[in-house]
């Protein structure tokens, strides 16, 4: 498997996986080519709360082979927890600490009415590291980096 260095990380909320089950099965394909070759993250690049993935599992027509081959479940630091108990909050305090180490971006891909939550929130104001991105633009991104692995793929022939 080639390695790529992509220009940011990518945590997504169930919201996020939600729609993109219904509107873009293909792309968790490519979410899974992603994690699998990024050098600096390899199988931790795309990250999905712990507490998401059981939900969605619980809810929806997706297997967990699926799921965790396109992210890695993780848990929000206690530290952030217990400081923080809001949800939204807790997201893009956990998207800050991804981001300081390489790429130092993260992306968070969630739905168009989840993306002003996470825009009104004064954590999300503070720094220019993380970004969040809806629907058809996280899409959007998700083939940039897949473009990134296949030309890289395709360099190493």
């Amino acid at each position: 498997m080639v390695r790529v260095k992509y220009n940011a990380r990518i945590i997504v909320d169930k919201e996020f996986v939600e729609w993109l089950i219904d509107y873009d099965k293909s792309s968790f394909f490519k979410l899974t080519h992603i994690k699998a070759s990024s050098l600096d993250h390899k199988r931790e690049h795309n990250i999905i709360l712990k507490t998401h993935s059981d939900q969605i599992l619980k809810i929806n027509e997706i297997t967990s082979t699926t799921l965790f081959g396109a992210f890695k479940a993780l848990d929000v630091p206690s530290e952030v927890t217990t400081k923080l108990p809001n949800e939204i909050d807790q997201i893009i305090v956990f998207a800050i600490v991804l981001a300081t180490s390489t790429p130092y971006k993260t992306y968070i891909f969630t739905t168009k009415d989840k993306a002003k939550e996470y825009e009104k929130s004064s954590h999300y104001n503070m720094v220019k590291s993380i970004s969040v991105k809806a629907n058809e633009d996280a899409i959007t991104i998700i083939n940039s980096f897949w473009r990134s692995f296949t030309t890289t793929r395709e360099l190493s022939r």
